[in-house]
């Protein structure tokens, strides 16, 4: 067995498209959602905000409803230092 190999079998039949985002992204998706929510979320829980957000700009998608799952509670002031800086220089 190889990580990720029963996952990979399951979304090579599901899965349309992959929306690949970089760390600016997932700071930019952080830092809106904080001002959307209040709410924090750690970097790997963004993931799925930062890809939806890319989806619905490169396809300029409107009016219809998107569903993330945002999860994790692992962050620090540190990383959120981080985070905030890079969300503010882009």
């Amino acid at each position: 067995k190889t990580v990720g190999e029963q996952t990979f079998e399951i979304c090579k039949d599901l899965v349309d498209e992959m929306v690949l985002v970089d760390s600016d992204e997932i700071c930019q998706a952080i830092r809106d959602t904080y001002y959307d929510t209040r709410t924090i979320m750690e970097p790997a829980g963004a993931l799925a905000m930062a890809g939806a957000a890319k989806y619905v700009q490169a396809t300029s998608t409107s009016a219809q409803n998107f569903a993330v799952i945002c999860s994790g509670a692992n962050m620090d002031f540190n990383q959120l230092r981080y985070i905030s800086d890079q969300a503010e220089s882009n």
